[in-house]
């Protein structure tokens, strides 16, 4: 059976750090975040391209999706984002550009239908923004590829707004077969334990 599992969460919650242990520790095949590959070819490939970040990425958590399950891949998967990722960024930094969520709901369920799945995901998980400003200055603010400079209540607005759109999105698309639930945990360092809390979903 084909295992496919998603993080997910604003920036500097984590998600890289614990991919990393599922992919050397528990050996699953990780799907990276689309984006940080597609950003570097809009400069190149994609210079002339209208379409924003936003829909490439989708793009092609879809596509990963459909080449597992059309080769009927028997593989434990865990996603760095998924595709409501995409549609939240879209929704909240690029409002004249639209992909539409019924329709997407539609495709999901057709997906599942023809490949015999109750759900698109066995499991999605948020990871909360973390609230430490010390944490956040030194960890997230520091990484001179972020863009809120040194402002921490910026970057705590920016990421509560960004977690009620995912939230409402993946409600919806969970009634039409995206996942079973949304599961939400807390970030490090209020969370100490949450690589554990990630294996008592994901691991049965």
């Amino acid at each position: 059976m084909l295992n496919i599992n998603t993080l997910s969460g604003y920036e500097g919650v984590g998600k890289s750090t614990i991919i990393k242990h599922y992919q050397e520790e528990r050996g699953f095949i990780i799907i990276p975040e689309t984006a940080r590959l597609i950003m570097p070819l809009e400069k190149t490939i994609f210079k002339d391209s209208k379409d924003d970040l936003s829909y490439k990425s989708f793009t092609s958590y879809l596509t990963n999706i459909h080449f597992m399950l059309s080769n009927k891949m028997n593989i434990n998967v865990i996603s760095d984002r998924n595709i409501v990722d995409s549609l939240t960024y879209l929704r909240l930094y690029s409002k004249d550009q639209n992909i539409n969520i019924i329709e997407t709901g539609d495709f999901i369920e057709q997906l599942n239908e023809e490949y015999e799945r109750d759900y698109l995901y066995n499991e999605t998980i948020l990871i909360k923004h973390p609230i430490d400003n010390v944490h956040i200055i030194d960890n997230i603010l520091s990484d001179p590829e972020r863009i809120y400079g040194k402002n921490v209540e910026q970057y705590k607005i920016d990421a509560a707004n960004w977690e009620d759109i995912y939230c409402n999105i993946t409600n919806y698309l969970n009634t039409r077969g995206l996942s079973k639930k949304l599961n939400i945990i807390e970030s490090y360092p209020s969370n100490k334990n949450i690589i554990i809390n990630t294996e008592n979903i994901i691991i049965k």
